[in-house]
């Protein structure tokens, strides 16, 4: 890979417990970090894919108009195009897997298929759950350490997938194919559902889900709605709803601590939309629980199967 790509200034100050770098590969150098608490800020010359295999982390991630604190999960990943500016901090111990992509193999990828490459950018994204990215990321690591049949064929393979997987879902090329009579894809909508599902006790926004599904906000709506029957507040709503029924069958606590629990403002908040959801106000559920499959059954005709379908 050309010397260019390399990001000095971090490598100046870090060391890689592993690296490509001797192996020859092309399109892709990858590196895997181990590090302690500290700060990165710099250009990149690279595309970079960030694969997070540490311990959950708090990190905060400063963007040009604003600083925000990110949970990071094992197996997230964040992307920063060539050009753009990697920045950020940590206040305890972080395993990295960095994968750099060079430019200009990326241009290739899209010229090899007829698309004019000047009219495609790629979109950084911050932390998020991608189960083919994460899979691709471990393949590569594991060949750094390989000595089988033609390693480095099988690495520039992998690297080619990688590299159109992120063309094809965190592109503008994405969008541009995504057309208006159309909601969002599979993967926006796994990873969507997947953050819904996650930090719905928290006071989650538009903007946010957007960002997960990599869609622009003014769109997110509209695309989530068409694609699953329901706007994103409602289903926000059905899935503290579910961790509502479950602690009311499971746990001794006050519906005062469910309802703070599971998202909602107050008690009286959960009793209005659990009525209307279930059919029968909180403390009626908790008093006959054997009432509970019936009711259950009750929620699925009133609802419709999509929203028991993403609980499965």
């Amino acid at each position: 890979m050309n010397k260019n790509l390399v990001i000095d200034s971090f490598e100046q100050q870090y060391q890689p417990v592993f690296s490509s770098k001797s192996l020859g590969w092309n399109s892709i150098e990858a590196a895997r970090y181990f590090l302690s608490p500290g700060h990165v800020s710099k250009n990149l010359p690279v595309h970079l894919l960030l694969l997070y295999l540490g311990e959950p982390s708090m990190m905060v991630q400063m963007g040009s108009t604003s600083t925000s604190n990110i949970f990071v999960k094992k197996g997230e990943h964040a992307f920063v195009p060539a050009g753009r500016r990697l920045e950020g901090n940590w206040s305890m111990d972080a395993d990295f897997l960095f994968l750099n992509f060079d430019p200009i193999f990326m241009r290739s990828l899209l010229e090899a298929s007829d698309i004019e490459a000047n009219r495609i950018e790629l979109l950084s994204h911050s932390f998020l759950p991608d189960q083919e990215s994460e899979q691709l990321g471990q393949m590569l690591l594991r060949e750094i350490h390989s000595s089988g049949f033609n390693t480095r064929l099988y690495a520039e393979s992998l690297a080619t997938t990688l590299a159109l997987h992120l063309l094809r879902h965190y592109s503008t090329l994405q969008k541009r194919e995504q057309s208006a009579t159309r909601g969002l894809s599979k993967t926006q909508l796994r990873q969507t559902l997947e953050y819904v599902h996650e930090y719905y006790a928290q006071d989650l926004s538009v903007a946010e889900l957007a960002a997960a599904a990599n869609v622009s906000p003014s769109h997110f709506a509209r695309l989530f709605k068409r694609t699953i029957g329901m706007a994103p507040h409602e289903y926000l709503i059905a899935c503290r709803i579910e961790c509502a029924k479950k602690l009311l069958l499971t746990e001794d606590i006050s519906i005062h601590e469910i309802a703070s629990q599971c998202g909602f403002a107050d008690q009286s908040h959960l009793t209005r939309h659990f009525q209307r959801m279930v059919g029968v106000t909180p403390g009626e559920l908790r008093k006959d629980r054997r009432n509970v499959l019936r009711l259950g059954r009750n929620v699925q005709d009133r609802e419709g199967p999509s929203i028991l379908h993403s609980f499965k």
